[in-house]
């Protein structure tokens, strides 16, 4: 449950300085850490840090709960009233809530020999047992070998760091209620030889969470570790100390309001369409319509949040609104016969972003009744959300998170540093601080795809659209470790201590350069007759020729197709493919979906998987329904018929959920079996 960490207490003497160890513990040095339920030896084979061998790892995904358990209900409803013969007005309400669990295993506490709890009694420190406390670990007396199996001795006089999973605490439980109303009032029909449409819409949106149980306030649980009567290294049948359990539970955060949000729209549209006159290849068409919105966001923390080690966070901020005036006009121009041109604009005013006019032209050519092909060219423009610009504001930096895994100062050449000058600089997990950024810029994009559509027989159609998308501005998330990578040009993000060692690293969200993707999609049908039925297949792929991105101007471009990365993985090809038979009330279809492989994570040690590459993905499934009974659909089938597990991947699951796989891609739930029955009442 423990890993020993006692950074300065555990090392190993050196020729220049001694070598400071991070990680062990009594059942990693005997080799005994899969006696503990979830724990295993820290495999240095597979991180390549072969100091970790002394220490024990924790499965916290594989007590994960995979999905998370909800209830909705729902209620939908629409009244239409015809006034006169070209008229009528409507109503409509739709209104859903939905109570949802979010459960986690159990907090793990981390310690810190530079973060200190505002007044708590420990000064020194965050998260340390103290020497002399009851159950002191003494690595030198419990372990004899210790020296003779690894050169290491142990300092009994020093206060021990360590990592604890705190079961005694309890599962992590967060438990969320959200409600959404929407009411729609319009009125539609024709005038003369124009169609209109008009309306007047009104949404709400809540949410509100707690914290059940299994979250504690810092100085709470940070003292009852100083006090040294919890026993962090209980075995396995032995209670925790009546005391030490008592100072946990006097420290617990359970039934804690966490967050309240709303947020709220109010908008006005109307459209008119129609034909304009003739043309000698048919009528020129033509749409133009408005839209005026507002939009509002409020969030309330409950200010005890940031006293809770762990708690997730989000900024306090009273209630923001943005006003945003749109109008558009398209219109649908036949030049030649077979051949349509359309030509449209939209210029949106956004009372926080200024003023946008986005263009678009397409067109579609028909040679043959068979063929078609088309073309299209646009701009777009994405402004950034409220909680991109707000949400997750100021941090508490006395409970700043740490990274998941140990790196280096990238100003410091760690190969060549041995002893002292090691500490602070060397495979430390550092503190960061990430939030909103309110200075965010909108996105842009340039985009253009052609294709066509070719039907040569009346049981096939296949059809191909090529494109491209090129975003500037784009609206990123700038992690820690990326930080550090590109530390010469983002060493304004990094916050040191009068030491010059890091105190803790600022990530959150920024404006990246831009990115260029382009690839095709690809659909294929086919259908026939099977003795008394029908029968129909279909391929639907997707093929991304490239994927580059920059941070920076300056920087060069980097492709990111079938590359490991911890935001979005870009995958070369990936399709759906299926087979239908319909005969009567029946029909089934069995379905595969496929996922291509792609490089493996690599540790900063250069250690990678076996192959360095991540397999492909394949899964069956297989469905049917029957509609003999009179307005009863009913659905059945097997999903992950071949029972097949996701491809291994040996990424950090601290920065991608999952142990050996990728949520991102992959399933870990095996065949599963469904049914459901649908019924119209009119």
């Amino acid at each position: 449950q423990t890993r020993l960490g006692a950074l300065s207490a555990l090392e190993r003497p050196g020729a220049a300085a001694p070598i400071r160890f991070t990680s062990a513990n009594l059942l990693g040095l005997s080799g005994t850490c899969d006696t503990r339920q979830n724990m295993y030896r820290y495999a240095n084979e597979v991180t390549g840090v072969d100091s970790r061998q002394w220490g024990c790892s924790y499965n916290y995904n594989g007590v994960a709960v995979m999905q998370q358990p909800f209830e909705t209900s729902t209620i939908t409803s629409r009244l239409n009233v015809k006034i006169g013969t070209n008229h009528e007005g409507f109503i409509e309400f739709t209104g859903a809530k939905t109570e949802s669990q979010k459960r986690f295993e159990a907090n793990q506490i981390t310690s810190s020999l530079t973060a200190v709890i505002p007044g708590s009694q420990l000064a020194v420190g965050r998260f340390l047992y103290p020497a002399g406390g009851k159950y002191y670990q003494d690595l030198g007396a419990l372990y004899p070998n210790l020296t003779a199996q690894t050169g290491m001795t142990f300092d009994n006089t020093q206060n021990i760091s360590f990592r604890w999973r705190c079961f005694e605490c309890g599962e992590r439980v967060i438990d969320t209620e959200t409600t959404n109303q929407r009411v729609v009032v319009g009125l539609q029909g024709t005038i003369g030889d124009y169609d209109y449409k008009v309306g007047v819409l009104k949404g709400v949106s809540t949410a509100k969470s707690k914290l059940v149980s299994g979250y504690n306030y810092t100085k709470g649980l940070n003292d009852a570790i100083w006090s040294g009567n919890v026993n962090l290294w209980r075995g396995i049948g032995q209670a925790q100390d009546p005391v030490g359990q008592s100072l946990i539970n006097a420290s617990a955060a359970n039934s804690i309001d966490h967050l309240d949000g709303k947020t709220t729209i109010r908008q006005y549209d109307g459209a008119l369409s129609g034909d304009l006159f003739a043309l000698p290849a048919g009528p020129l068409s033509f749409a133009v319509g408005f839209e005026e919105r507002r939009e509002t966001y409020e969030l309330k923390t409950n200010p005890v949040i940031p006293d809770i080690w762990q708690a997730p966070s989000d900024s306090d901020f009273g209630k923001r609104a943005r006003d945003v005036t749109g109008l558009y006009a398209e219109f649908l121009i036949p030049i030649v016969k077979n051949l349509d041109a359309t030509i449209a604009v939209r210029r949106d005013r956004y009372s926080d972003f200024g003023t946008t006019t986005n263009p678009k032209f397409s067109l579609s050519f028909r040679p043959k009744e068979n063929l078609l092909f088309r073309a299209s060219a646009n701009e777009g423009f994405r402004a950034p959300s409220f909680n991109q610009l707000y949400g997750g504001g100021v941090p508490d930096y006395n409970n700043l998170p740490i990274l998941p895994s140990a790196v280096n100062d990238p100003t410091k050449n760690c190969a060549v540093l041995v002893g002292a000058a090691r500490d602070g600089y060397c495979n430390v997990q550092f503190e960061y601080a990430t939030g909103a950024n309110p200075f965010l810029k909108p996105e842009t994009s340039k985009q253009w795809t052609i294709g066509f559509v070719y039907e040569p027989v009346n049981w096939l159609t296949f059809g191909l659209d090529y494109w491209e998308v090129k975003r500037s501005n784009l609206i990123s998330f700038l992690g820690p470790l990326e930080i550090l990578q590109n530390y010469g040009q983002l060493s304004n993000l990094v916050t040191r201590k009068p030491d010059g060692t890091i105190d803790y690293i600022v990530s959150g969200r920024v404006n990246s350069a831009g990115a260029i993707a382009k690839g095709a999609d690809i659909n294929i049908d086919l259908r026939g007759a099977m003795g008394a039925g029908k029968w129909s297949a279909n391929l639907t792929g997707s093929w991304l020729e490239s994927y580059k991105d920059r941070l920076f101007e300056t920087s060069p471009w980097s492709e990111r197709v079938g590359a490991w990365s911890a935001s979005d993985l870009r995958l070369k090809w990936k399709h759906n493919l299926s087979f239908t038979y319909a005969e009567g009330p029946w029909s089934g279809t069995l379905s595969q979906s496929y996922i291509a492989g792609y490089d493996a994570y690599v540790w900063d040690t250069g250690v990678t998987q076996p192959g360095g590459k991540v397999d492909s993905y394949i899964r069956y499934n297989l469905s049917g329904s029957y509609t003999a009974f009179k307005n009863t659909t009913i659905n059945f089938g097997v999903r992950n018929l071949l029972n097949t597990d996701p491809p291994f991947s040996i990424h950090n699951s601290d920065e991608v959920s999952g142990t050996s796989w990728d949520p991102r891609v992959g399933d870990p739930r095996g065949r599963s079996f469904f049914a459901n029955v649908n019924y119209k009442f009119f």
